[in-house]
């Protein structure tokens, strides 16, 4: 049984599924990432090479910029949370970014 707020997964925010192109930085080293999914607290990246966990980064979308952490890393693919929620603009924005 899911906890009060949280959803089936135990995530306190619905995940929106996207395959996005985005920028990330951290340590001031830019690099490309793909976002697979996003919520208003995090969200699911791809890249050449993931961050060690902990590290902090911005992540760039169209015009959204958020910094978080890394909270986890398996391979390639890592997630972060953000510092503050996104609002639901921001959120709508990278939803609606050209993924091309």
């Amino acid at each position: 049984m899911a906890s009060q707020g949280l959803d089936r997964d135990g995530r306190a925010e619905p995940r929106l599924k996207v395959f996005r192109l985005g920028r990330a930085r951290a340590d001031g080293v830019p690099f490309k990432v793909h976002i697979l999914d996003v919520s208003k607290l995090g969200a699911r990246l791809h890249a050449s090479q993931a961050p060690d966990l902990g590290i902090r980064i911005t992540l760039d979308c169209a015009s959204v910029s958020a910094s978080g952490t890394v909270r986890w890393v398996d391979a390639r693919r890592f997630g972060i949370r953000f510092d503050k929620p996104l609002v639901q603009s921001e959120l709508a924005t990278i939803v609606a970014a050209d993924g091309a």
